[in-house]
């Protein structure tokens, strides 16, 4: 494989997480901007794991960080932080529950449009035809009024012109 072709591999991967963590974060991080109270929730049990929570054993494992080990030890051995992260998990169920509810209606509305707008066709096709036919006989009209115009001016030329002496010029 090219350099090239692995740095757009490299690239396409990279785009991938991206796209999927958006996928699976973009509603809460939506949920935390949105829901102060949420958000408040989340910012206390943080701080309650990192300032409050058990020390966890000084041992770490491959990769892992401090962060991560103390929210790990908070929350399998502490029942406070096992409690708060139940009441914000509980509090975002719901909060999804109701945006989903609204998306669904919003989804359902829309089908019920865009159905009727299927099932109106037949009608509005007939009166685009109406419209298109009523515009032809509307320009064959101004088109007849031109022309009988032209033919009176045309008539009255003909008729203030004057012989001459050789025939009309």
């Amino acid at each position: 494989m090219k350099g090239s072709q692995l740095k757009r591999l490299q690239n396409l991967e990279k785009q991938i997480q991206d796209d999927q963590a958006e996928f699976f974060y973009g509603d809460i991080q939506e949920i935390y901007k949105e829901c102060p109270q949420i958000l408040a929730a989340r910012d206390a049990l943080e701080d309650y794991v990192i300032r409050h929570g058990p020390e966890p054993p000084r041992f770490y494992q491959h990769g892992e960080d401090e962060h991560l080990r103390r929210w790990l030890w908070a929350l399998h051995s502490d029942e406070k932080a096992q409690a708060r992260l139940h009441r914000l998990q509980t509090m975002l169920k719901h909060e999804g529950e109701r945006r989903g509810e609204a998306q669904e209606q919003e989804a359902k509305e829309s089908v019920l449009k865009k159905w009727e707008w299927y099932l109106d066709t037949p009608a509005r096709e007939a009166r685009e035809a109406a419209e298109r036919e009523e515009r032809r006989r509307k320009m064959e009209e101004e088109r007849q009024e031109r022309e009988r115009k032209w033919q009176e001016e045309h008539a009255a030329r003909q008729a203030n012109q004057q012989a001459g002496a050789y025939g009309n010029w």
